[in-house]
């Protein structure tokens, strides 16, 4: 498995590494790091929300693919929303394999604290382009977050059901890294 992971925005190096380990150690993949420079469209950004479309901007990010083979996910610090939704905290389309991640709500004075909420995000959205659902299960990393409490509360772990549920589509999973321990 290859993980295209793109950045758009200010983070500490050791940020993206810890989220790079953590999935390649969890799924047995390599990853690319490649560094966004160009902003997005201006179509993207909601002047009446202050927000970016978080569809426009997946499809932006698409461009930046380099194989057609990989998964895609970013981390983009902004404010984005969906059709029906305040804001969402990422999006994922599992046909294109590409998922983002927006750490603008999830900043916290506690640098702790935001690491870990920005792993729970990537996995819980990495989940999603792996074919997961949203889970039952409030502390599986697959429980929908509808707001920062939600994700406080979960862990960043995937719980048995939803291990099962990525072996039986064929997905490589270290389950001793990454399963919820009740």
């Amino acid at each position: 498995m290859k993980i295209e992971l793109i950045i758009k925005g200010e983070y500490e190096e050791d940020i993206i590494k810890e989220i790079a380990q953590s999935l390649l150690s969890s799924f047995n993949a390599e990853s690319r790091i490649t560094v966004l420079d160009e902003d997005p469209p201006r179509d993207a950004y909601s002047v009446r929300r202050a927000q970016y479309n978080a569809s426009r901007l997946l499809t932006w990010v698409l461009k930046y693919r380099l194989s057609v083979d990989s998964y895609m996910l970013g981390l983009l610090d902004y404010d984005a929303f969906v059709e029906g939704l305040n804001f969402v905290f990422g999006i994922a389309n599992p046909f294109y394999k590409v998922a983002l991640v927006f750490t603008y709500r999830l900043h916290s004075t506690d640098r702790g604290l935001y690491k870990e909420r920005i792993k729970k995000e990537v996995f819980h959205e990495f989940g999603h382009l792996l074919g997961l659902r949203h889970c039952d299960n409030r502390r599986c990393v697959m429980s929908f977050s509808n707001s920062i409490f939600d994700t406080d509360y979960k862990s960043w772990r995937y719980c048995e059901k939803c291990i099962v549920a990525l072996k039986q589509g064929g997905i490589d999973v270290n389950e001793d890294a990454i399963t919820l321990k009740d």
